[in-house]
C-alpha cells in the first residue's frame, strides 16, 4: 500500500529499517528479538539470528533476512522446499500427502536407505525402547523381526494414526507419547508460553490451524536422522496471506519418533524493494522441544543454540536457492 511505500522510499536513503519507521519495521520491533535492522546489509544475503528465550527442554531462536521476490513467492518456495535433496540436511526420505492417508501412503518405509542411523532405527524398533514415542498399544505392535520392511511397514502404521487423529481436529487430537507422559499439543503450548509476543503476533494463526485443524495445510513425512538414529516425523505446513501483499506462515512438525517432542517454525514476510527490486523480509522464529534439552546448563546450552543457528542459517541458504 502507498503508505509503505513512501516510507520505504525514504529508508532507502540510509540503507537501514528502524523501529522508528513505519511498517514494516516497527511491527519486527514490536514482537522480535530485532529493534533494528539494515536492510542493504540483508540484500547483500546476511542472515541475522538472535536466541529468544530458551529454557526447561525448549530451544527457540529468531532469524531475519531478506530474498528477492514477493512474499507470496517466498511463502511458496518455503512450502515446496525438499531437504531430501540435500545430503547434509540428513532427510533420507521425505513427500507431501493429502488429509486421508492410509499405511500405504508411507509404504516407502518398507524399503528406506541402509545406513547406520536406520540400523540403528531398526534395533531400537524391535528392542520395543522405552525412548520410542509411542501409545503403550503401538509399542506392544512393534516388530521382533529385524528387517527393514517390517519396521517400515509397523511406522508406516504408526503414521497413518498420527496423521488421522490430527486431520480430525489439530495437534490436540494427536495421541500422547505414553512412554515418556508428554503429548504433543502439551508441548506446543509450553513453547508459545514461553514466548508471550510470539505468541500475540501468531496467535490467531495457530489456534485456527494447528490447534483446531482447520485451513488446508500441505502435509508431509520425514525420514531422518536424529543424534545418528533415525526418526520419522509427521509436519503441517501453513499459509495466511495478509494486507498489502504481507504473508504469515507456521511449519509445525506434531510428531516424531524421537528426537524431539514438537516442532513450531514461524514466518513474517512483508514486501519491500532492494536496489529497485520486488524483495521480501522475513522473520522467522524456531521453537524445540526435547527431552535430551532438559539438562543443559550454561556452556552446554548455548553450545546447543549455536548448533541450531547454524543449521537454521543453512536452512535459509538453501530455501534461497544459495
Amino acid at each position: 500500500m502507498s503508505p509503505r511505500r513512501l516510507c520505504l522510499a525514504l529508508l532507502f536513503a540510509t540503507a537501514s529499517l528502524t523501529a522508528s519507521a513505519a511498517d514494516p519495521a516497527a511491527e519486527l520491533a514490536s514482537f522480535s528479538a530485532f529493534p533494528t535492522v539494515d536492510l542493504a546489509a540483508l540484500g547483500k544475503g546476511e542472515v541475522k539470528t538472535q536466541r529468544s528465550g530458551s529454557s526447561g527442554r525448549t530451544l527457540a531462536v529468531q532469524s531475519v533476512y531478506a530474498v528477492a521476490g514477493t512474499p507470496a513467492e517466498t511463502a511458496e518456495a518455503l512450502r515446496r522446499f525438499n531437504p531430501q535433496r540435500y545430503s547434509d540436511l540428513k532427510v533420507y526420505l521425505h513427500a507431501e500427502f493429502s488429509g486421508s492417508p492410509s499405511a500405504a501412503t508411507f509404504s516407502a518405509l518398507r524399503n528406506p536407505p541402509n545406513n547406520s542411523p536406520v540400523q540403528a532405527w531398526i534395533k531400537q524398533t524391535n528392542a520395543k525402547a522405552s525412548t520410542l514415542q509411542l501409545t503403550a498399544a503401538d509399542l506392544a505392535k512393534a516388530p521382533s523381526e529385524a528387517s527393514a520392511s517390517a519396521v517400515g511397514g509397523f511406522w508406516a502404521e504408526v503414521l497413518a494414526k498420527r496423521a488421522a487423529e490430527f486431520a480430525s481436529g489439530g495437534i490436540g487430537r494427536v495421541a500422547a507419547y505414553e512412554t515418556s507422559g508428554t503429548r504433543p499439543a502439551a508441548e506446543l503450548a509450553a513453547m508459545l508460553g514461553a514466548q508471550d509476543k510470539l505468541k500475540s503476533r501468531f496467535g490467531s494463526l495457530i489456534s485456527s490451524t494447528v490447534e483446531s485443524g482447520g485451513g488446508r495445510p500441505t502435509l508431509s513425512w520425514d525420514l531422518s536422522d536424529a543424534d545418528d538414529e533415525a526418526i520419522v516425523s509427521l509436519g503441517a505446513f501453513y499459509v495466511r496471506p495478509q494486507a498489502g501483499g504481507a504473508v504469515q506462515a507456521v511449519d509445525c512438525g506434531f510428531y516424531a519418533s524421537g528426537g524431539y517432542f514438537a516442532s513450531l517454525t514461524l514466518f513474517q514476510m512483508w514486501p519491500v524493494e532492494i536496489d529497485g527490486k520486488p524483495s521480501t523480509l522475513v522473520f522467522r522464529a524456531d521453537l524445540v522441544s526435547s527431552a535430551q534439552l532438559a539438562n543443559l546448563r550454561g556452556v552446554e546450552r548455548l553450545g546447543a543454540e549455536s548448533l541450531m543457528q547454524k543449521k537454521i542459517k543453512r536452512s535459509i541458504a538453501l530455501t534461497r536457492g544459495k
